[in-house]
């Protein structure tokens, strides 16, 4: 027992090589005073024998004699069925501090921290340099390295860092909401570019008058916004002033959940490379499309390039040479895109007379039944309509928007300009049995190769390019967007101010009330092209 003692009694720092101990505190015990005299008088006795030439040896006997007298004095108080009620660290009856009282001695030494109330205005980006790992934590685990990095060597502009972090092989920056923060960072620095470029703009030596209501100026290097398809607008009526009417209106729109290629795609997005697509159930593959909106974005453009250069290089797959087109990006409510272009063929006869009428008869079908049993199947699962609630959208009169079902013909027959009107646009009624009113126009070579739903019309005058234009490449915002639009300009105007402000205001009003699906942000972020020519 001694010698575990001696191994763990601390010693004193003068007389470190020596034997003698230190007890540096003592904790009463609920023994009587013999037992405690005891094990004193066992104590000094070791030490004595371990160094008797120790000065203090004497001291260290003399006070074994007095508490001889006292154990001798206290004989009675000794009892062998005494109950132990102490340990050798604290007593076990010390009383334990409660959970409360802990607390409340904490609370009351923490610090005291202000904490903003609801009502306060949100942080601003360009006024918190940690702002995006502070809000992205679980993507920031080591806090550095977000937009506004003070030790980055080389700056980079927001899109191109949003660029970086989305396209990159790791998935967690795909997310869909720090998809849409990317989206507003990228919007709210671009928005104050193009402030800055209105306010150099000069009229002699003063700034032009109108700058807010014009927002065409301010807007249109924004993609997707009104001001920019506006601008693409004016581009393809210049196209048409120098080429004329095109020949063929195209569409093509993306099915996403039965396109094998994408859902690979998707699958390596999500680290599942190894399984098996056949595998998916349907409600697995709806959820594999929608949480990776830029892998689908990006492989629907590797499609889109893939079918123009087959365009471009068969001269008769549509009847003539393409020499030129232009073509846009739309997206649909559900966010997956789809491709409208028109095409100028070279060497295409007139549609109004017979070698016309043969060249669409030849070009364009919409039989149900060919004889091929794959592009029979293909023609059943894709370019059957089927009524939906955006068939009766904003229709009065309950007619499908679509104009199905189509009108039954023995020949192909050309529409003048006001039934063309009254006809969606289509200045050229198919031959079409009564089994094939709900199948939609497609090209066989071209339904094969796409493999999804797609729409193919002749459109060789101007009243079928003049609604062309009017209902996909001019297409304005929601009507809620232009009254909150027209509120911000009347709110600007009346505070007045700052030009500077006030066109910033009604931009970001316009950016706030937009209505962007999953996909467009990815194209708008990853900075693919909206449209072509």
């Amino acid at each position: 027992m001694f010698n575990m003692l001696k191994s763990i009694l601390p010693k004193s720092l003068d007389n470190i090589f020596s034997n003698q101990y230190t007890i540096t505190a003592v904790y009463p015990q609920m023994h009587c005073n013999g037992q405690q005299n005891e094990t004193r008088n066992t104590y000094i006795e070791n030490v004595a024998e371990i160094n008797p030439n120790n000065e203090n040896a004497a001291e260290l006997n003399s006070n074994n004699e007095n508490a001889a007298e006292l154990n001798a004095n206290n004989e009675n108080c000794h009892n062998e069925n005494i109950v132990i009620t102490s340990s050798v660290l604290r007593p076990v009856d010390e009383t334990i501090p409660g959970v409360q009282s802990v607390i409340e001695k904490e609370v009351q030494d923490a610090p005291s921290y202000t904490l903003r109330r609801k009502t306060t205005e949100p942080v601003q980006m360009h006024n918190e340099i940690r702002a995006e790992e502070l809000a992205w934590f679980f993507l920031f685990p080591k806090g550095r390295n977000g937009l506004h990095e003070p030790s980055r060597l080389h700056p980079i502009t927001p899109l191109d860092y949003c660029q970086a972090r989305i396209m990159c092989q790791d998935p967690r920056f795909q997310r869909n909401d720090y998809l849409f923060y990317c989206l507003s960072i990228m919007e709210y620095y671009r928005a104050r570019q193009n402030v800055g470029v209105c306010l150099r703009l000069r009229q002699g030596n003063t700034i032009p008058e109108g700058l807010v209501q014009n927002l065409h100026i301010n807007m249109r290097a924004l993609r997707g916004s009104n001001a920019y398809w506006q601008t693409a607008c004016s581009g393809l009526v210049a196209m048409v002033r120098n080429l004329g009417p095109p020949q063929w209106f195209l569409t093509l729109s993306c099915n996403d959940l039965n396109w094998k290629d994408i859902l690979q795609a998707c699958l390596i997005a999500a680290g599942r490379k190894g399984e098996n697509i056949d595998n998916l159930q349907f409600n697995k593959k709806q959820r594999l499309v929608v949480k990776h909106p830029v892998a689908l974005s990006r492989h629907f453009m590797v499609r889109v390039h893939a079918i123009m250069r087959v365009l471009q290089n068969d001269d008769t797959l549509l009847g003539g040479k393409l020499i030129d087109f232009w073509w846009r990006i739309e997206f649909q409510n559900r966010g997956s895109p789809h491709l409208h272009m028109l095409c100028w063929n070279e060497g295409i006869p007139s549609f109004e007379g017979p070698q016309g009428i043969a060249l669409i008869d030849k070009t364009v079908s919409c039989a149900s039944s060919t004889g091929d049993n794959e592009l029979d199947a293909l023609v059943a699962r894709v370019q059957v309509h089927r009524h939906s609630t955006t068939c009766y959208k904003d229709r009065q009169h309950g007619q499908c928007r679509f104009g199905f079902p189509r009108r039954v013909c023995d020949t192909t027959t050309l529409l003048g300009p006001d039934e063309a009107i009254r006809n969606n646009g289509r200045f050229c009624v198919l031959k079409r049995n009564s089994r094939d009113v709900f199948i939609n126009n497609y090209n066989p070579t071209l339904l094969k190769l796409w493999k999804g739903n797609m729409d193919l019309q002749p459109c060789g005058n101007v009243t079928g390019i003049a609604y062309y234009i009017a209902k996909y490449a001019a297409k304005h915002e929601p009507h809620d967007v232009g009254q909150a639009v027209k509120d911000a300009i009347s709110r600007v105007q009346r505070y007045g101010g700052d030009i500077g402000k006030q066109l910033f205001a009604v931009s970001m009003t316009i950016l706030r009330h937009r209505q962007v699906s999953a996909c467009e942000r990815a194209f708008r972020l990853c900075h693919l092209k909206l449209r072509d020519s």
